[in-house]
């Protein structure tokens, strides 16, 4: 994996999400550094809140 191993709380949210949400991460991860800035950025979804 491009990011090595993760953390539980990643896993976690990964086995949680939805398949929309999944095809946004999926989208972003060819673009960022570290998993931690994939679950740290807001979300499509979150921005407006």
């Amino acid at each position: 994996m491009r990011f090595g191993a993760l953390r539980p709380e990643h896993e976690q949210a990964i086995a949680a999400a939805s398949p929309e949400r999944l095809t946004q991460w999926a989208r972003r991860m060819s673009h960022l550094s570290t998993a931690d800035a994939l679950f740290n950025a807001p979300q499509d979804d979150e921005r407006d809140a």
